[in-house]
């Protein structure tokens, strides 16, 4: 997909995000965390949390973001996850 320049800096609202070490550790997992990084895998060792996490709470902002700018539309390798009407707990 290349780079929508009517993206280029446009605001965003600021995003607080909430998560639990059963959410951290669930994604650890889902990435391929091994037995052997147990900081990442139990709460007793850690926590410690992998570096991609941090994108996990940007996904959904990120599409309101490209809705907005009208090139949701024009993307078609991209679906918008279904929205929730809870939070989603492990």
């Amino acid at each position: 997909m290349p780079l929508d320049l009517a993206m280029v800096g446009r605001a965003t609202e600021p995003l607080a995000y909430t998560y639990t070490w059963k959410d951290t550790v669930l994604y650890a997992l889902g990435v391929g965390a091994r037995v052997t990084e147990l900081d990442y895998l139990y709460e007793g060792r850690g926590p410690k949390v992998l570096a991609g996490f941090a994108v996990v709470p940007t996904i959904a902002p990120i599409f309101d973001l490209m809705e907005k700018a009208g090139s949701a539309s024009r993307c078609t390798s991209l679906s918008r996850p279904p929205a929730r009407s809870r939070p989603w707990r492990a």
